[in-house]
């Protein structure tokens, strides 16, 4: 495959996820599923590093989140640096109704590619976030 034959496809694949993948919220769905893992209250900061986003980037998410009523801010009363994350009722709702929509994504997915390509496919999808990580490391980012 050429670069013209790659950046053809890269480009018709980014415009396929726009179009066909759910709408979950943006950033709703993973920040949701990361403060449900630490079983009540989550650390933003440590929701912030889960999800290999800067701290300001995931306090903005959770300020949005928060006016949405999906969750609550606790702050920690012995560190006000501190600040926890609580899922409401409504945000359990959200994150549910989101879960299902990308789970039969992802399982229409596996079952088109088949299990031997999905296992390929996950391979891949972690060796480019790898390799965009690095390159934000470097500066190198829309560079």
């Amino acid at each position: 495959m050429d670069y013209v034959e790659i950046t053809d496809c890269m480009s018709a694949t980014f415009q396929g996820i726009e179009q066909c993948v759910p709408q979950i919220g943006k950033g709703k769905f993973p920040f949701l599923l990361v403060a449900r893992s630490f079983n009540g209250k989550a650390p933003l900061g440590q929701i912030s590093k889960t999800l290999h986003i800067s701290l300001a980037r995931c306090s903005n998410l959770a300020k949005r989140l928060e006016e949405e009523g999906l969750i609550r801010r606790i702050d920690d009363p012995s560190d006000k640096r501190i600040c926890y994350i609580e899922v409401t009722e409504k945000g359990e709702e959200f994150y549910e109704s989101s879960r299902k929509k990308w789970t039969e994504f992802i399982d229409d997915y596996r079952n088109y590619l088949g299990e031997e390509n999905f296992g390929k496919l996950c391979e891949v999808l972690c060796l480019t976030r790898k390799f965009l990580q690095l390159r934000q490391e470097k500066g190198e980012a829309n560079a």
